[in-house]
């Protein structure tokens, strides 16, 4: 849907309404307001200069109010149209126009911003323009985020092509209107982040279960100088450093009387010593 700013439309020439048909490549314009729908299709426009040059088309909207009614008159053909609601000018099909529409009473007015917005009312869920982009399938989204809010939870599952499933926090802005936020990238951020130091800790415990302490040092530690000293690091930022000592060699065994071996008893140092 291309909007621009339409609020000059109403009280231009005919000619210059024309001018923005043509441009627009659209056959019919449509004038919308509380009352409902009416529409002007461009030969009657140019019909309509001819017998006054000067008519401006809110003088026409005015003498033309009792063919407004309340839906889209059926052309049988596909056609391009150019709404005019309010101060907003709006190119669209007749499909688009018959959907549940929206209008200035019924929105807040920040309903246009570049974030994507959903509004859950009663059994109905509106998308706005940002949203209908990310979001292609409103349905289920509309689903996913009333299953979660109604569980007091702020946070949505939606699930993607290819099995995998997106990831929303929700932002409640009004008591209708949710903010939704993708955090996708961030959760699976963080279950990286949680698996690598599950891995570490587990790697760390097993080796004190075999009698190894590691140590652990921070940048600017002296670093021991036996054993393996192993940089630890995540997303290129050195975080410190994790030093496994090296195992206490194995006493040679010492032939015993009648052949056999016999380990090499440690001397314990006697006292003072």
């Amino acid at each position: 849907m291309l909007e621009v700013d339409g609020s000059p439309l109403l009280e231009a020439r005919l000619q210059e309404v024309l001018r923005h048909l043509f441009r627009s490549g659209a056959d019919r314009l449509v004038h919308r307001n509380a009352q409902g729908i009416l529409t002007l299709h461009k030969d009657e426009l140019i019909s309509s200069m001819e017998r006054d040059g000067a008519l401006r088309l809110c003088d026409l909207l005015a003498r033309l109010e009792d063919r407004r009614g309340g839906l889209l008159p059926d052309t049988g053909s596909p056609e391009r149209l150019l709404l005019l609601e309010g101060e907003t000018l709006s190119l669209l099909t007749a499909e688009e126009l018959r959907q549940p529409h929206r209008t200035a009473s019924d929105l807040p007015e920040w309903w246009r911003v570049p974030l994507p917005l959903i509004r859950l009312r009663g059994d109905r869920a509106e998308l706005n323009d940002t949203a209908e982009v990310h979001f292609p399938d409103g349905e289920s989204l509309a689903r996913e985020v009333r299953g979660a809010l109604s569980s007091q939870d702020l946070l949505c599952h939606l699930p993607a092509p290819g099995g995998e499933e997106r990831t929303l926090a929700l932002h409640p802005l009004t008591e209708d209107v949710v903010l939704l936020e993708d955090i996708t990238a961030d959760c699976t951020a963080a279950e990286e982040l949680a698996w690598w130091a599950a891995v570490g800790h587990s790697l760390v415990e097993r080796l004190r279960q075999n009698g190894i302490r590691t140590g652990r040092f921070s940048p600017e530690d002296d670093l021991p100088q036996d054993g393996e000293v192993i940089s630890c690091l995540w997303e290129g930022d050195l975080l410190g450093y994790l030093h496994i000592p090296c195992p206490e060699p194995e006493k040679p065994e010492e032939a015993a009387p009648g052949g056999t071996k016999r380990k090499t008893a440690r001397r314990r140092p006697a006292a003072g010593q």
